[in-house]
């Protein structure tokens, strides 16, 4: 899957064509929209019981993601030839695919890293 979406992004990127835009407004807006990828990191935590807190113990919470959508747009004003003002606003969206608690602990039996 996500080596098809990314040959599907490849593909319309390498298509369209690129050309420079020339208006008599020094105002201008730009967009753009992409892929969002996001590699899966392990955050370290302290597991307690909730019946019990004072039983605690270290793990990690490894998580991974699905891939989203990321875009932008831009309103700019171009005040000398290469000096330029802009507002950008941009828009994230993804997705989490696993969330596995780990601990070592024999407190903690069910804290193995499998979901």
């Amino acid at each position: 899957m996500h080596v098809r979406l990314l040959a599907l992004a490849g593909s319309v990127g390498a298509l369209s064509p690129e050309c420079a835009a020339w208006a008599d407004s020094p105002w201008y807006v730009s967009g753009s929209v992409g892929g969002y990828f996001r590699e899966a990191d392990s955050t370290s935590t302290s597991f307690f019981k909730v019946a019990n807190p004072s039983v605690t113990a270290p793990g990690s919470v490894p998580r991974s993601f699905d891939p989203g959508v990321v875009g932008n747009v831009a309103v700019g004003y171009d005040l000398l030839p290469n000096v330029r003002v802009e507002a950008e606003f941009g828009y994230a969206d993804y997705t989490g695919s696993a969330l596995n608690p780990v601990t070592y602990n024999p407190n903690f039996p069910r804290l193995n890293g499998s979901a």
